[in-house]
């Protein structure tokens, strides 16, 4: 338990946070910077981004150009927001979600270090962000890595 005591003042420093939310947010978007360009797959393209794009360009919280489904439109609202403030582009979307990736991983660090010692926590964080479905994940407009990171916030 020292361990995780000793990492919980080290994390406690001002700033500290916002540093280690920017390495997070950094790492995914470097790990995914060659793919932020390839257009939407399957799901991305006949829901989560005309729900989004909906609501940027109409404010329809039920989307109008695609099928409705029971999924909750934080996610569209929140590419929405990005759709308004950056344009309409894969890129854009992409990036969107590297943000909420990089939280996720951030999340998953500070609750890791809490847990047990500051080493396992980077290792955790580390294989997480490696792992073949988290990567895949990472830069599409799904509700997967949202629901994680929002479990671990």
């Amino acid at each position: 338990m020292k361990k995780s005591a000793a990492a919980g003042t080290r994390l406690s420093r001002p700033g500290s946070h916002a540093v280690l939310w920017l390495i997070c947010v950094a790492v995914v978007f470097l790990l995914h910077f060659p793919y932020l360009r390839l257009p939407f797959f399957w799901d991305e393209a006949g829901y989560y981004f005309p729900a989004a794009l909906d609501l940027a360009q109409h404010g329809h919280l039920i989307p109008q150009n695609t099928v409705a489904n029971p999924h909750p439109p934080l996610l569209a609202l929140y590419l929405a927001l990005f759709i308004k403030l950056f344009g309409i582009a894969p890129a854009v979307t992409r990036a969107a979600m590297c943000i909420v990736a990089g939280t996720a991983l951030y999340s998953l660090l500070l609750v890791a270090t809490v847990m047990v010692s500051a080493e396992a926590g980077l290792w955790a964080t580390g294989l997480l962000a490696l792992s073949p479905l988290f990567f895949a994940q990472s830069s599409m407009a799904l509700l997967d890595v949202a629901a994680t990171a929002a479990t671990l916030v």
